[in-house]
């Protein structure tokens, strides 16, 4: 852009129209607005990143929970550990082991589902949704869906399209663990698995499957950036303002 600048004030400038045209057409493509919700960061691997979804979708679940209930004036859960107990999630039992361990360090009830070859080895949201009815009746609560794109054992990708609705209808937090095949959707060809993506709280890709990127490092976008950050948060006494004391 810089270089495209005239070097000096021009002696017959252009209209005001012609100069919001430029705005819209060169700058605003690009452009990164800063009232959006999402954002992101990096972290040292997928298992990583994972394990910062499934925490913030824990603290955001149980946060949904208790506002419910201050709503309805019950008190079904006494405590935040009666809620977090009851806490499932759902993934393939071919995604990457770092779920399953996440959930123990979470302390979440975790849900491996079989992949059918007929589904070319990926979960689809009607097994997903199977599992969410069998645990609504036994008095748990749905909190996390983890959409893997790209597995460890076989490169396969679960039915995004068909979780997303599953996801929204039983008001779960979407993660979509893109570490192996992310990279790839730079090129238009490989977006087909992603349609639906948009609807993911979660996203993370690894940088050192296809983009030549030699550190072992996650990227992680989020669309609810307050809530993820929330899930981390502490402030100290020795770092509040003076008026917050």
């Amino acid at each position: 852009m810089y270089n495209t600048m005239p070097k000096n004030c021009p002696e017959n400038p252009e209209t005001f129209n012609d100069i919001f045209e430029d705005i819209k057409l060169k700058i605003m493509p690009g452009d990164s607005p800063p009232a959006s919700q999402g954002g992101g960061t990096v972290t040292e691997s997928g298992s990583d990143a994972i394990l910062c979804a499934v925490l913030a979708a824990r603290q955001w679940k149980i946060n949904q929970v208790i506002e419910e209930q201050q709503r309805k004036g019950g008190s079904k859960f006494d405590t935040v550990h009666d809620i977090g107990k009851r806490l499932v999630v759902y993934s393939s039992k071919d995604a990457h082991s770092c779920i399953e361990k996440a959930c123990k360090l979470a302390m979440l009830r975790c849900r491996p589902i079989q992949p059918l070859e007929e589904n070319q080895w990926g979960i689809t949201g009607e097994q997903i949704e199977a599992e969410i009815k069998k645990d609504l009746e036994k008095g748990l609560i749905p909190c996390f869906i983890n959409c893997t794109l790209g597995t460890s054992s076989t490169a396969s990708c679960d039915k995004l399209t068909s979780i997303c609705p599953v996801s929204k209808k039983y008001d779960t937090w979407l993660h979509v663990d893109a570490a192996y095949a992310g990279s790839t959707f730079i090129d238009t060809k490989f977006r087909e698995v992603a349609e639906g993506i948009e609807s993911a709280h979660t996203i993370n890709v690894n940088l050192s499957k296809f983009l030549l990127h030699s550190a072992t490092l996650s990227i992680i976008w989020t669309r609810e950036q307050k809530i993820y950050k929330d899930a981390f948060s502490i402030t100290p006494m020795y770092l509040k303002p003076s008026h917050d004391m």
